[in-house]
């Protein structure tokens, strides 16, 4: 059972031992991690940590599924939102934690900060957000250069920088570009905007600021939140010239209310993360979030007709 006290000092205290000792490395660490949705451990055994680690990290505790569960705990498979509780070698953690798409909640040793390197490695990020803002910079170049200065100066080992690149989202992204521009193309985009335009015309800004929102939230229902920006970007802004309305403002509305899906588990990987830990079922994020997206929708209207009417 996933505790915050010692595994050894909890398994001492009623009477009993764990199968392994404490890791003899000079870093060892114990940390309570997530498994994200998308980990290359899910439907693997627990015993698969061990494994590919060459057993420097260990399984030493897990959470209520594993504890309600007959049989071993090295036997039982590993699903999304599972916690676990691994020991062993800092840097091997560290490497295995993005390898794996686990989110690490707590661990009982703290990092021991650099404060020179702290400062450097926060220089660089302040100077790629002041290129692309303060020069105009495209943002692709700054972010990627200051990757580039990261990993020169040794913040990542060079055997780990490509295993940090979240592939899924870069390739998610790349896809849904084309699927935007063959939706605004078409004509799809000025069809579903004439119609939303013809429906709101003469209406505030207020009005059609919650419009946007609502139909940017229906559509997250079916899609996630980064497919629903690029589909209803266009829609927005052509909503906009066509009501006469600033295209920032239909814009920025769109942002809000793709960024507030919390109506189903399945708009957000953050979502489901948290549904196994916290016991939650489907109803259950449409029970909390409808009210939570209704307040989302009327606040950002309320503040976007503020600014822009």
């Amino acid at each position: 059972m996933v505790t915050p006290d010692d595994p050894w000092e909890l398994a001492a205290k009623v009477g009993g031992s764990l199968a392994f000792e404490r890791s003899t490395a000079a870093d060892a660490v114990t940390s309570r991690v997530a498994v994200a949705h998308g980990s290359p451990l899910i439907r693997r055994p627990y015993d698969t940590i061990a494994a590919e680690t060459d057993q420097e990290l260990r399984v030493v505790a897990a959470g209520p599924r594993a504890a309600g569960a007959d049989g071993s705990l090295g036997a039982m498979e590993i699903r999304a939102g599972d916690q676990l509780v691994l020991h062993g070698p800092a840097e091997k953690l560290e490497a295995f934690l993005r390898y794996a798409r686990l989110l690490e909640l707590d661990r009982k040793s703290a990092v021991v900060v650099q404060p020179k390197r702290a400062a450097l490695a926060l220089a660089i990020y302040a100077a790629a957000v002041i290129a692309a803002v303060a020069f105009g910079m495209p943002t692709a170049l700054t972010f990627a250069a200051a990757a580039a200065g990261l990993a020169a100066l040794r913040f990542l080992p060079s055997g780990e920088i490509y295993s940090s690149i979240d592939w899924p989202a870069i390739v998610l992204l790349a896809a849904m570009i084309p699927v935007g521009q063959s939706f605004q193309t078409s004509g799809a985009a000025a069809f579903v905007a004439d119609a939303m335009g013809a429906g709101l015309g003469g209406a505030p800004l207020f009005a059609a600021a919650v419009a946007v929102s609502v139909a940017t939230i229906v559509l997250s229902l079916f899609l996630n939140n980064v497919a629903t920006a690029v589909i209803m970007g266009p829609v927005a802004i052509g909503m906009a010239r066509q009501l006469g309305f600033p295209p920032d403002a239909m814009l920025l509305a769109v942002l809000i209310a793709a960024s507030s899906d919390f109506l189903t588990p399945i708009g957000h990987q953050n979502n489901l993360l948290v549904m196994a830990p916290g016991g939650y079922k489907f109803r259950d994020y449409a029970r909390v979030g409808a009210a939570l997206s209704v307040l989302v929708v009327l606040v950002s209207s309320a503040m976007i007709s503020m600014f822009y009417a």
